[in-house]
């Protein structure tokens, strides 16, 4: 099984300022362009997690205010103030 390691921007940066100092300017421009791919895909990841996460939250706040009216409806359908062990089983 082999495994991925995942740098930093900052680390990339530091990385090829370090290797750039010995490289030619066309290597430099295309590590710095590497560099900069680089960052854009985790600033693009972090991006689509936060929109996961706030879809499923606005998804669960959702189904919960749906279950509460729900819940709501059936005990006003007991006609009273039901106690709270009618109230249990609906």
């Amino acid at each position: 099984m082999s495994s991925v390691t995942i740098l930093s921007p900052l680390t990339i940066a530091a990385l090829s300022a370090m290797v750039g100092m010995a490289l030619a300017d066309g290597d430099r421009h295309a590590l710095r362009e590497s560099a900069e791919r680089a960052a854009e895909a985790v600033r693009e990841a972090r991006e689509s997690a936060s929109t996961n996460h706030d879809d499923k939250r606005r998804e669960y706040e959702s189904e919960r205010e749906a279950l509460r009216d729900e819940l709501a409806n059936e005990i006003l359908k007991l006609g009273r103030q039901p106690s709270r062990e009618e109230a249990d089983c609906v």
